[in-house]
Order: C-alpha cells, then structure tokens, then sequence
C-alpha cells in the first residue's frame, strides 16, 4: 500500500510526491519501504531485486534503459553496486559503512578510511628474554627441573 506523505511542487506536470513504498526484498515477499520522492511514473526496484533477478540480457537492458529515463527507480543500491556507481573498491565502501561516525574525521584526512593492519602474531620474543621470564616465573631451582624434565623426554624418544 502506497501512503503520500506530501508534493514537493505545485505544478501538476513537474509535481514529485513524498510517499512510502513498500518494496520487493528479493526474496518474493515485501518490505515495509522507505520514504522516496517519485512521480507518478516510477517503479521502484531495490539493488538486491536488480542483482538477483532472472531476467534476459534483452529485458536487462530495458530495465537498465528505464532506470536511465526515469521510468523505475533503484533504491537502496547494494554495497557493490554503489561501488560500481561511484567508482570505488567494494573494500572501500565497507569500511565507509562500518566507521560512520567517524566520518567528518576521515573526510578530514585527520583518520584514514582503512585502519593499519595489526600483526597477528607479535615479534619473536629473544630466547633469552624467555629464559629470564621463565626464572623469575618458577625460580632458579624451579628452571633446573623443568630442564631436566625436558631433557629425560628428549632421550627417551
């Protein structure tokens, strides 16, 4: 069901209607919709419907074709396809979506769009600098026995 919010012009021939529409979700059923300003020509078509519909290379390029004239109407564009759009890597967009409210800092130049990447692993440790947390761990006498214990596995084997 289609419920008008308002007109945004007075002239009948230019007039566009705020309305809320519900919308296909790709999965055959609808979603409750957003508000969009449309005329009274338009068909609304999200970007999961234009990515998973099973359509003709002909019958895509009319669509394609309609959404150009104004005759249909894509909302709420996949991450991909916005990328597509907009000429960006889809990475790129992910990251847009994920740091939201970091964005004036970001747009800045302050903070950069992708984070540096972290080591998953940290650097080797010396194998000194173990030995030395390993006694002050379990004592001097304590290392002594833990390196017998590591010495009598070893010959047995």
């Amino acid at each position: 069901m289609v419920e008008e919010i308002g007109v945004i012009s007075a002239d009948p021939l230019k007039s566009k209607a705020l309305v809320r529409l519900p919308m296909q979700n790709g999965h055959g059923g609808e979603d409750k919709g957003g508000f969009t300003i449309v005329n009274s020509a338009s068909r609304v078509v999200t970007g999961q419907w234009v990515a998973h519909t099973q359509k003709t290379l002909h019958e895509r390029a009319f669509e394609a074709a309609d959404l150009v004239n104004g005759v249909s109407l894509l909302v709420r564009p996949t991450a991909s396809q916005s990328a597509l759009l907009w000429r960006v890597n889809q990475s790129y967009v992910g990251w847009a979506l994920k740091r939201q409210k970091e964005r004036k800092l970001i747009l800045s130049g302050v903070v950069p769009l992708v984070p540096p990447m972290v080591l998953a692993l940290p650097k080797p440790a010396d194998p000194a600098e173990q030995l030395a947390n390993v006694v002050a761990t379990v004592g001097f006498n304590g290392a002594l026995g833990l390196l017998a214990q590591i010495e009598n596995v070893v010959a047995i084997r």
